[in-house]
C-alpha cells in the first residue's frame, strides 16, 4: 500500500523548493495520481517512468528530485523507488499493458500489489514462473509474498517429482549471490559520499538483514529434511560434515548435512 507521510507545510516547502525542471514533472505526477483509482496500474506505472527518468538525468533534475517529487506528492520517498522498479522489470510499456490484459480465474487483473511484489524477483523466467502460478490459481498478494519471499505454498496439483528442481533453484541462487557478493564489493570500495549513496547504503544493510533471517528459516527447514530423508542425527554409521557455502555469505553458521559411509 502507498504511504502518504508528508504533512501540508513539508508539501508546500518542497513545493517552494522546486526548480522549473522538476515542477513540471510534480505537476504531471500529480495528474496521474489523482486518475489513479481508474486504470491505477497504469497511471502508477507512468509515475515510474518519471521517477526512472528523475533518477536517470540528475544533471538536469538534481540529485534530491525524488525526495522533492515524493515530499510534494505527500508520498514516501521509497514509494515512488517501488514505482520506477516495476518499470525496471517491464521496461516495454506494450509488454506491461498485455500483462494487464491478463486475468485470473474470477477475471479480475493482477493488483498494483501483486506488480509490486513481482518487481523484487530478479530474474524474467522466475517471474513469469510466479505470473503464472498468480494468474491459473487466482492467488492473492498474501500467497505471492509467500511464494517470493518465505513459504512458498506450493499448489495440491504440483508433482512431487518437480520437488528437486525448486531445491536446485535455491543452490543457483545461492551461487549467484556469491559472485554478486563479490562484483558488489568493489563498488562500495569505490562509493562516494552522496544522498544517493547513504541511501542505497541504508536500503542494503536492510536487505541483508532481511537476508540473514530467510536463509535462517531456510536453514531450519534444510534440516527438518535433512533428518526426515536420511534420518535423525547420531544414527549408527552416519557422518555429520559442514557444508560451507552462500551461508555464510550472511554470517549463518554453515547448514548440517549428513552422509552414509
Amino acid at each position: 500500500m502507498d504511504k502518504k507521510t508528508s504533512p501540508k507545510p513539508l508539501i508546500d516547502r518542497a513545493k517552494r523548493d522546486m526548480g522549473d525542471a522538476i515542477k513540471s514533472r510534480y505537476r504531471e505526477a500529480r495528474s496521474l495520481l489523482r486518475t489513479a483509482t481508474t486504470g491505477e496500474s497504469l497511471a502508477r506505472y507512468r509515475v515510474g517512468r518519471l521517477v526512472r527518468e528523475i533518477r536517470e538525468h540528475t544533471d538536469r533534475y538534481g540529485n534530491l528530485s525524488v525526495g522533492l517529487l515524493a515530499a510534494a506528492l505527500g508520498y514516501d520517498e521509497a514509494t515512488l523507488h517501488s514505482y520506477a522498479r516495476v518499470v525496471e522489470s517491464w521496461p516495454d510499456q506494450s509488454e506491461f499493458n498485455e500483462l494487464l490484459r491478463r486475468y485470473m480465474p474470477n477475471g479480475s487483473p493482477l493488483s498494483w500489489a501483486h506488480l509490486l511484489e513481482l518487481s523484487i524477483v530478479s530474474t524474467r523466467d522466475e517471474r513469469e514462473r510466479l505470473i503464472t502460478d498468480v494468474l491459473t490459481h487466482g492467488l492473492s498478494v498474501r500467497d505471492l509474498v509467500a511464494l517470493v519471499r518465505d513459504q512458498d505454498p506450493i499448489p495440491a496439483s504440483t508433482p512431487p517429482s518437480s520437488m528437486p528442481n525448486r531445491v536446485r533453484w535455491f543452490i543457483e541462487v545461492c551461487d549467484a549471490l556469491e559472485r554478486g557478493v563479490h562484483a558488489t564489493k568493489k563498488s562500495l570500495a569505490r562509493l562516494e559520499t552522496s544522498p544517493d549513496a547513504l541511501q542505497v547504503l541504508n536500503d542494503a544493510q536492510l536487505a541483508l538483514a532481511r537476508a540473514r533471517v530467510i536463509l535462517d528459516k531456510y536453514g531450519s527447514a534444510l534440516d527438518a529434511a535433512d533428518d526426515r530423508i536420511i534420518g535423525p542425527a547420531g544414527e549408527e554409521g552416519e557422518v555429520r560434515k559442514s557444508v560451507r557455502g552462500p551461508f555464510l555469505l550472511a554470517g549463518i553458521a554453515p547448514v548440517k548435512s549428513r552422509v552414509k559411509p
